[in-house]
């Protein structure tokens, strides 16, 4: 059990975003044992209702407003989906993002 992720020599993060695959996953106790696996979730349940408030009346606005000052930058360098074996590991300058283009 586990033998085909065991070949990964480093950890293996899964994030999940929205449930259209389905509200649940199986995975082997084995796999989890054998493995450096973290599972993270995303979305918006994952604010509590203050925090939801909170984004949508301050920091939201200031992010609009950074932006439409130009003060907003996230540097990028963008990849073809073709080239995600060659580019998922790829050392990044500091500051800069890896974006995966599916186009």
């Amino acid at each position: 059990m586990g033998e085909s992720i065991s070949l990964f020599n480093h950890p293996v993060r899964i994030v999940a975003v929205g449930d259209m695959a389905g509200e649940s996953i199986n995975m082997a106790s084995g796999i989890l044992r054998s493995s450096p696996i973290e599972i993270l979730g995303s979305g918006l349940g994952s604010f509590s209702q203050n925090d939801l408030i909170a984004f949508n009346s301050q920091i939201l606005p200031e992010l609009f407003q950074l932006a439409a000052d130009r003060k907003l930058i996230i540097e990028t360098q963008v990849e073809k989906l073709a080239d995600i074996e060659t580019v998922w590991n790829k050392e990044m300058e500091a500051g800069k993002r890896l974006v995966i283009s599916i186009n």
